[in-house]
């Protein structure tokens, strides 16, 4: 009797492991299947290139000066700066400017010399601003070569040895020379009333 009883004993701990075995990988196979799946990473790219200089606008289209005339054009004050015309500008007039100044815009503590001149078209005004800024910086590249208000005009930025910024620009009519500290003239330059 002693080999049945131990026997049973057997057979009943191995149903009790089978049981036990078949409800632990039921529960691992459920839960594997009913886990949800990975959420999926999705990212999303601008379709449009971002602006290249702060001073770039978003119009669609070029918005010229809505000054009329050269007087007009230059502010009489700007930025704690005041301007005084001191002469005509020989060089401006001599290449065909209808009108054309030269002068300084002073604060209490920085000069820019600034030259205006307006013209008749806006193309005789870009190619005066960019050559006049080629024959003033003999085999110089321009540290700046970009548009102004999407396209209504354009300007150079070089610096000299000397750390001297000069901006050459021309928008719409009128094209400009501004020469000072290159920190201060670019700055000058990029909040000036256009």
């Amino acid at each position: 009797m002693g080999s049945n009883a131990g026997r049973k004993r057997f057979v009943i701990i191995g149903a009790i492991l089978i049981v036990v075995i078949g409800i632990v990988v039921l529960l691992l196979v459920r839960n594997g299947s009913s886990s949800s799946p990975a959420p999926s990473v999705t990212a999303s790219y601008p379709t449009t290139p971002p602006p290249n200089t702060p001073h770039t606008t978003t119009s669609a289209s070029p918005t010229p000066p809505t000054a009329t005339d050269l007087d007009s054009y230059v502010p009489e004050s700007f930025a704690g700066y005041t301007w005084e015309a001191t002469a005509e500008d020989p060089v401006a007039i001599e290449a065909g400017a209808i009108d054309a100044t030269t002068g300084a815009f002073q604060s209490s503590d920085e000069t820019i010399l600034s030259s205006f001149a307006e013209w008749n078209t806006a193309e005789e005004a870009a190619a005066f601003a960019q050559q006049r800024g080629i024959d003033e910086n003999p085999g110089q590249t321009p540290l700046v070569d970009d548009s102004i208000s999407a396209g209504a005009g354009h300007y150079w930025y070089y610096v000299v040895d000397d750390d001297t910024g000069l901006i050459y620009w021309y928008f719409g009519r009128f094209s400009g020379r501004m020469t000072g500290d290159a920190y201060s003239v670019q700055e000058f330059f990029l909040g000036f009333p256009r």
